[in-house]
């Protein structure tokens, strides 16, 4: 495979997995020794669920949800020893949005009353994050490689602000709608 000695020569081109979904990223050397390069990348995951059974204080509940992960970031990478040990940092529009909706599976029984599913109600929520978060983290590997293929890893962490809730019942649940604020809060 052809060499680019310290990864600074073209653009780097890579896939990526992680904790916010699966996507690409470009990359480039912004130096001429190899140690700074700048990294654009964005990832996505779509999850559904669909009548996913959860337990609540010993009744059944049923959850159906929308959940959106993901993200587009700039980020900086910093290779101190000319290696491919790296410090990151940057910041991220996160498209992270979760949409759900939890009610109870079977009728419940208050003595001698049953009351459906329906009469009990239901809980819809909905939790996003502010958009622009900032971003730190620490690995190896180059957004340039030095060959044609090469693998990096990182960890690294956002910075989320406080989520934002949007909250409403149905049925005999509504009452519970004012508690918007206190759940936020918590």
């Amino acid at each position: 495979p052809e060499t680019n000695k310290a990864g600074t020569k073209g653009v780097g081109f890579g896939l990526m997995f992680g904790t916010d979904g699966a996507g690409i990223s470009l990359g480039k050397c912004i130096s001429k020794q190899g140690k700074m390069y700048v990294q654009l990348s964005g990832t996505y995951a779509p999850i559904t669920l669909s009548a996913f059974p959860y337990s609540f204080s010993g009744k059944d509940v049923v959850i159906d949800a929308d959940v959106k992960l993901g993200s587009i970031s700039a980020i900086l990478e910093y290779h101190p020893f000319g290696n491919a040990f790296k410090l990151s940092a940057g910041a991220a529009y996160m498209l992270t949005k979760i949409n759900a909706v939890a009610f109870v599976k079977d009728s419940a029984e208050q003595g001698d009353i049953m009351i459906s599913p329906k009469e009990v109600g239901d809980i819809q929520f909905g939790i996003s994050t502010n958009p622009i978060c900032p971003y730190v983290g620490i690995g190896f590997g180059r957004a340039v490689p030095r060959k044609r293929v090469a693998f990096n890893f990182e960890i690294g962490s956002y910075y989320l602000n406080k989520p934002i809730l949007n909250f409403k019942t149905t049925g005999m649940l509504e009452p519970t709608s004012t508690q918007e604020d206190v759940m936020s809060s918590n």
